[in-house]
């Protein structure tokens, strides 16, 4: 099985033309609908992202970064911003606005929807990001009623059952405005927390875990679709269709049983993220990596990734064996040569922790940790119940169907 480079590439999903077309008029009325009687209408205009809007959704995404754990990260999703959309969903809109008399943006916040899993059934879903708005009373006011319009526009026209998003843990300003906000149109119920675990380099491999009743290694399509189409209707946001993107990798047990599953994935292709206001921490650590030969960013200098997506597990297994289990994983990207080479050349792994890995598991390798705080955005008007919302509160999060390398 050779692979080249593009075997990680993320790929867009089948687009949907006439839920797109639905999506389109559901949004145009939202935006309607928070205008009607806003006093700034006059001076202040939103719309539908389009083309001519890259320019100033890419000074908006530099003006206001990502927060992490000793550095910043700002997104560039040039040339074309809405490829990622389109991996995120069958259908996609972003909305955008600013003062009529100035080309800079004051908003920004995306919707995709895709057929999933919701409690078990086939059901519409939905992820809303890519959530940027220029500090202001007004346009504060102003998004929150086109976010909550569009929440429930979407629910009743398009029969969405369930909106799914994610909040970095550092960022205080989105928790406190969207998430703690009381009196808002739509309301952030906690699914749970996982870590975003940043691996850097591969120049050291895993020692051995003495566990030999596990074994990783690439498998075909046919192999992995089988293991994953059997467990995600388990999965809260379960994805439906083929898994397409990336590099697929089971776990087996000793007796040959798949009990995890994983796709090795790039994003490189539709996002880049930049790395800027580097703590004294982090610049230690990457001095220590470039001592040690492993490429590694300065302020300034573009990520490269690869993540892992559509991680599933086996129910059966214990806390204890799934920890194992994405040991092993993670392990088999450095021990399989032809993933090694593939992910040679990148800054670094990115692994979504919903297992709690420790730096003993992790054997020492040099690492960057995020916490990611994942929400189901409820619209209060909508049909969605509050007893089926509460019915999936508290699952692990190991049983939510979320992709960081989505974000």
């Amino acid at each position: 099985m050779d692979l080249t480079s593009a075997a990680l590439d993320l790929q867009p999903l089948p687009q949907d033309e006439a839920l797109q077309n639905r999506l389109n008029v559901a949004a145009l009325s939202a935006i309607d609908k928070a205008f009607d009687g806003f006093s700034l209408a006059d001076r202040i205009e939103a719309h539908l992202a389009k083309e001519a809007d890259e320019t100033g959704i890419r000074q908006l995404f530099d003006r206001y970064p990502m927060g992490l754990a000793g550095f910043n990260l700002i997104y560039d999703r040039s040339p074309d911003f809405f490829s990622l959309l389109k991996a995120r969903g069958n259908a996609s809109i972003a909305f955008t606005g600013g003062y009529k008399k100035d080309s800079s943006l004051l908003g920004l916040g995306s919707l995709s929807i895709r057929n999933g899993y919701y409690q078990g059934h086939q059901a519409r879903v939905a992820y809303l990001g890519d959530l940027r708005i220029v500090p202001n009373r007004d346009t504060f006011r102003l998004w929150r009623s086109m976010y909550g319009n569009l929440l429930n526009e979407t629910a009743r026209a398009l029969e969405v059952e369930s909106f799914l998003t994610a909040i970095l843990g550092d960022n205080a300003i989105a928790l406190r405005s969207l998430v703690s906000r009381r009196g808002s149109d739509f309301a952030y119920e906690p699914l749970g927390t996982l870590r975003m675990i940043n691996l850097f380099g591969t120049f050291a491999p895993m020692k051995a875990t003495g566990d030999i009743s596990l074994q990783a290694s690439r498998v075909t399509e046919s192999a992995f679709d089988e293991f994953y189409h059997a467990h995600q209707p388990t999965i809260r946001h379960g994805w439906r269709g083929e898994s397409g993107s990336g590099v697929p990798v089971l776990v087996h047990s000793r007796d040959g049983r798949p009990v995890l599953g994983a796709r090795l994935v790039s994003p490189d292709s539709m996002k880049r993220m930049r790395v800027e206001n580097v703590g004294t921490k982090m610049k230690m650590l990457f001095q220590m990596l470039r001592l040690a030969g492993v490429k590694a960013p300065r302020a300034g200098d573009w990520l490269t990734t690869v993540y892992f997506a559509r991680l599933t597990f086996s129910p059966e297994l214990s806390p204890v064996e799934r920890r194992r289990a994405m040991i092993e994983l993670i392990d088999s990207v450095y021990r399989d040569e032809e993933l090694k080479m593939l992910s040679n050349g990148r800054t670094m792994l990115a692994v979504p922790d919903t297992v709690g890995l420790s730096v003993r598991d992790l054997r020492g390798r040099f690492h960057q940790a995020t916490p990611v705080e994942l929400f189901e955005v409820r619209p209060q008007a909508s049909r969605i119940s509050v007893g089926r919302i509460e019915h999936g509160l508290g699952l692990p999060t190991h049983s939510i169907g979320f992709e960081m390398a989505l974000v």
